[in-house]
């Protein structure tokens, strides 16, 4: 409280050496009129007495020192004005306490724009906390969208390739089908083909046995004046059938003859006198056989 009260004194002090300087400053410019006015050199009269005009040229020249001593008088006075305005113009000294308190009216202000200034600071953090969150946020759901984006392009190529794959291995399956229906088909046709051949062999075989006994017949049946002709003889034999003629084994003379030796191709043996008299000659050439085969004569 004493510390305000030394303030105010010092204010009210401060005010009244301003109405003082104001005062002053105006007795300054009045003085400074008057001192002009003083400073105008006397008019000068002519007239015909030249001792007039020397006694006004005196009277001048003592005036003029007069108002000489009197203008430094004037300036000194005026300087010792001008160093007090000047002292006064000077701003009081700060009043230090062990308070930390100051006499001048800055410190409040400069309280007041500290604290606005940090409340300002504090919006604007507030601010930049709330637009930094919302950024966040925002990137974190651009980020989600493009995930999901993602994803979803990811499962739709997934998907199509399934089902491209799906397509290939189905035409495989068919493909696969086909082929072994073909296969069943090929296999079946072949068997009949086989089946086939097989029968038309048997039949040609036949008819070859049947050639070689009618053969072998005939040959047997010529006697005496043919002896000549033998080879040519045999050869109408072989070409010739007898259907009269029933083969029989020329070996067991009990079974009909069902195997055509080869090489000579005679229809002379049963099935069982082929087996006994393998690698024997031909019962009916006498030639050297190397195999034979088996005939179903109808």
């Amino acid at each position: 409280m004493a510390v305000q009260a030394q303030y105010q004194s010092n204010n009210i002090l401060f005010f009244n050496s301003s109405s003082s300087n104001n005062k002053n400053e105006q007795e300054r410019k009045e003085m400074d009129y008057n001192l002009l006015l003083h400073q105008q050199p006397p008019p000068l009269f002519f007239s015909s007495n030249g001792s007039a005009m020397v006694a006004a040229a005196a009277d001048a020249k003592t005036t003029t020192r007069k108002r000489g001593r009197e203008a430094q008088a004037q300036n000194n006075v005026f300087s010792l004005h001008s160093q007090l305005h000047h002292h006064q113009q000077q701003p009081p000294p700060l009043v230090s306490t062990g308070l930390r308190l100051s006499s001048s009216a800055d410190d409040d202000q400069d309280d007041v724009f500290a604290q606005i200034n940090q409340h300002h600071m504090q919006e604007l953090d507030h601010y930049l906390l709330a637009q930094g969150e919302q950024l966040r946020r925002a990137l974190a759901e651009k980020r989600q969208q493009h995930l999901r984006a993602l994803l979803a392009a990811a499962e739709d190529s997934a998907a199509k390739r399934l089902a491209e794959k799906q397509a290939e291995l189905d035409r495989a399956a068919r493909r696969a089908a086909e082929l072994e229906e073909l296969l069943a088909r090929l296999r079946t046709e072949s068997m009949a083909w086989q089946a086939k051949a097989m029968a038309e062999q048997a039949a040609a075989a036949s008819l070859h046995a049947q050639l070689q006994s009618a053969a072998a017949a005939a040959a047997a049946a010529q006697t005496g004046p043919e002896e000549c002709c033998g080879d040519r003889a045999e050869d109408a034999e072989s070409a010739h059938v007898d259907p009269g003629r029933s083969g029989i084994c020329r070996c067991c003379r009990v079974e009909p003859a069902s195997v055509v030796l080869l090489p000579c191709r005679h229809l002379c043996l049963c099935a069982g006198c082929d087996a006994v008299t393998a690698g024997e000659c031909c019962p009916v050439c006498r030639g050297a056989r190397t195999g034979g085969v088996q005939v179903f004569l109808s």
